[in-house]
């Protein structure tokens, strides 16, 4: 049992020193000394080890290296910077030609499906002076952006300008069309007061941007494109009637209307006549006339057409705003030309202004009406009286020219065989004894020739009781060849 003792004594030994824990072998007993070694009977308070070791710190010079190994650490991940990647399986591609079309490029191909069956989309944007940039910021200010995404995309080189402020987008309806963008310029070289100058734009179905023309009938920019072989010239203009785009055949109007906000006209720009046709309380139509002056004055009369004045009216206005007021007194009118007092008052009226085109629209804002019971009704004012040049006129050498009462105007020449030569269609105005005229030419052995032209121009306009009116020739083209040369000519309204 002893022999047990000492082999399980030796192996622990043993193993003490393979874990580094005896640094030293056990010294050897001497002759003077027990073979057994002593062991403190309370190794707690003496500070020795209950085995005997030398408790001094070994040499480390002599230790034997340890084989080391790294602990086995358990890292726990911050939740929000150190948290592990997810894998996640890739993402199915569900993308499809459709959802990858840009948002410009939709709007692009919308207004093609809208326009399909026309060669050329046009569309109205407002008025805005000044520099591209400029431009830019009002269409961006005022939504067109979103309406119509691609404008954002037009640079400066599809930005084509002259002489104006009214912006338009056109846009070939076939994508393989090709468009160019010239100027429109006053000359009289080719018999016309209008025609081709510089090439500011050419390309190929892309949208572009025209800022131009320096009045409503008076386009300086012009676009011509190829379809097919087939060549179609447009100059954008708006319609003296309502404002709008004056559309022609091949064109389709895309003008975002509810965006634009026409120019408020100043104080002074009410100055002059304005004539308007509507319906008094009985439904009988009336003539109406009102005049306003740069010194504050009014004068506005009512009447049967080409027969008689029923009231005369006079007193002051002033605008502010949008709402123009117009403080009045006056009544009936007797046979020697003096008003019938007993039967005259005091008219005060009110109305909410636009401008649309040339034309003043009167919505009524308050107080009385100007005619006698039409409460309600809104007054259409031009600065001319349609009602009394309208009709058709006829002069020596196959010229008639058609004025129609909604501002139209058709201009034809005949040979002397009655063959149509060349057929024009456009718009007229009428102001303190002039007549404007801008007509572009549509039909004709001319045109089918291949000749296309506008004819634009002012002309004196002096008429009398046995409807004959005296035209001469003030500025822009000529409507006869005598005109041509000098001479006035008269038409007689058929």
């Amino acid at each position: 049992m002893k022999r047990y003792t000492w082999l399980v004594l030796i192996l622990c030994l043993a193993l003490l020193a393979g874990c580094g824990i005896l640094d030293d072998p056990k010294p050897t007993a001497t002759p003077d000394e027990p073979s057994q070694s002593t062991t403190d009977p309370n190794p707690a308070e003496s500070g020795q080890p209950s085995d005997g070791i030398n408790p001094e710190p070994p040499d480390l010079a002599d230790r034997k290296p340890v084989e080391s190994r790294e602990p086995a650490v358990i890292i726990v991940p911050d939740e929000e910077n150190d948290r592990p990647p997810e894998v996640t399986a890739a993402p199915e591609n569900t993308s499809t030609p459709e959802n990858t079309v840009s948002s410009a490029q939709r709007a692009v191909d919308s207004v093609r499906s809208d326009a399909a069956g026309s060669v050329l989309a046009v569309g109205f944007l407002g008025y805005v002076e000044g520099s591209y940039a400029e431009v830019m910021d009002y269409l961006a200010d005022e939504g067109y952006f979103v309406r119509y995404p691609f404008l954002e995309e037009i640079g400066k080189d599809r930005f084509c300008e002259n002489a104006g402020g009214e912006v338009y987008v056109v846009l070939p309806v076939d994508p393989n069309a090709s468009i160019k963008v010239n100027t429109y310029d006053m000359t009289d070289a080719d018999g016309y007061s209008l025609s081709k100058g510089s090439e500011l734009y050419s390309g190929k179905g892309q949208p572009v941007l025209l800022h131009g023309n320096v009045s409503d009938i008076m386009a300086n920019l012009i676009v011509s494109v190829n379809q097919n072989g087939k060549t179609l010239e447009y100059a954008p203009y708006l319609s003296l009637e309502n404002g709008e785009l004056g559309v022609e055949s091949g064109i389709y109007d895309c003008s975002p209307y509810e965006l634009i906000k026409y120019p408020v006209p100043e104080a002074g720009e009410f100055c002059g006549e304005w004539y308007a046709r509507e319906a008094d309380s009985s439904g009988e139509l009336r003539a109406i006339k009102l005049i306003l002056e740069e010194n504050g004055a009014v004068h506005f009369n009512y009447g049967i057409p080409y027969r008689e004045v029923l009231e005369v009216f006079e007193g002051s206005w002033r605008a502010e705003g949008d709402i123009l007021s117009l403080t009045m007194y006056g009544g009936p009118i007797s046979d020697d030309g003096t008003y019938e007092y007993d039967y005259c008052r005091n008219l005060e009226v009110q109305f909410r202004w636009e401008k649309q085109g040339i034309a003043l629209v009167c919505e009524p804002w308050g107080g009385d009406t100007l005619l006698p019971g039409a409460y309600g009704e809104w007054v259409t004012f031009r600065p001319f009286d349609s009602f009394l040049l309208s009709g058709t006129w006829n002069a020596d050498g196959g010229y008639c020219l058609q004025l129609k009462e909604n501002a139209g105007c058709t201009y034809s020449i005949t040979d002397a065989s009655g063959s149509l030569l060349a057929e024009y269609d456009g718009w007229w105005s009428y102001r303190t004894g002039q007549i404007t005229l801008s007509v572009n030419m549509c039909g004709g052995s001319r045109y089918e020739a291949g000749e296309h032209g506008q004819i634009a121009g002012t002309y004196r306009e002096e008429h009398n009781a046995l409807n004959e009116m005296l035209i001469t020739h003030i500025s822009g083209t000529s409507l006869t060849d005598d005109m041509e040369n000098g001479s006035s000519v008269i038409f007689k309204k058929q």
